[in-house]
C-alpha cells in the first residue's frame, strides 16, 4: 500500500493559458492517473465558466473525489479573465455567494447522472460561508438534499448507500460560541 495525492481545484487552474488549455488540462495531462487522483470542486469550475459534466468527458475517470457546494443565483456570472490573465483576488471574491445545494445555480442532477464518467468516489458536501442563523441547519439542508439528488429520491430524510459514496460535513465557518453543540 502506498502514498496517493489528490489535488483540489478553485477558479485559477481554469484560466487560459494559451491554445485553450488550461493549468487543470495540464495538471490532468502530466500526471499519471494511478499515482494523482484530482478533486473537482463542482463550484470553483463552474465560476470559472467551465462545465463539469464536459471536463469529465474530457478526462474521464480522474474525478474520484468531488467538493459540493452551491452558488447563489444572484451571483452566478462566471469570471471573466482580463487579457493579461491578471484579476485580483479580492474582485473575484466579491461576486461570490455560496448556497446550499440544490437552491442554487448548479445543477446537480445532470452532473451527478456522469459520477460514473467522472470515476466518483467521494463526495464532500461543504459550505465556505453560511448565511442562514442556523448554520447547523444549513448544513444538514445542504446534505440530505445532495443525498436524495444521488439516490435519486425525493421526499425523505432517511440515509441512503450509493456506490461506496462517502458525504462528509465540512464545516469551515462556526460562531466562535459553539452555540451550535451546547444547545
Amino acid at each position: 500500500m502506498g502514498l496517493k495525492v489528490a489535488y483540489h481545484n478553485h477558479f485559477w487552474e481554469f484560466r487560459d493559458l494559451g491554445n485553450n488549455t488550461t493549468g487543470e488540462d495540464v495538471m490532468l495531462a502530466f500526471t499519471e492517473p494511478d499515482l494523482v487522483d484530482f478533486e473537482l470542486d463542482l463550484f470553483w469550475a463552474e465560476k470559472a465558466g467551465k462545465n463539469p459534466i464536459s471536463i469529465f468527458e474530457k478526462f474521464p475517470n480522474r474525478f474520484k473525489l468531488w467538493h459540493v457546494k452551491d452558488m447563489d443565483r444572484t451571483k452566478s456570472n462566471p469570471i471573466e479573465w482580463p487579457k493579461d490573465g491578471k484579476l485580483p483576488v479580492e474582485q473575484i471574491f466579491k461576486d461570490i455567494r455560496y448556497t446550499e445545494v440544490g437552491t442554487g445555480s448548479i445543477s446537480f442532477p445532470e452532473i451527478v447522472k456522469e459520477k460514473t464518467k467522472a470515476g466518483l468516489k467521494y463526495a464532500f458536501v461543504e459550505q465556505d460561508d453560511i448565511y442562514m442563523p442556523n448554520k447547523m441547519e444549513s448544513l444538514k439542508k445542504a446534505t440530505i438534499t445532495f443525498r436524495q439528488i444521488l439516490s435519486n429520491k425525493k421526499g425523505s430524510n432517511a440515509s441512503f448507500l450509493f456506490d461506496k459514496i462517502l458525504l462528509e460535513l465540512c464545516i469551515l465557518y462556526f460562531d466562535r460560541s459553539f452555540n451550535h453543540f451546547t444547545g
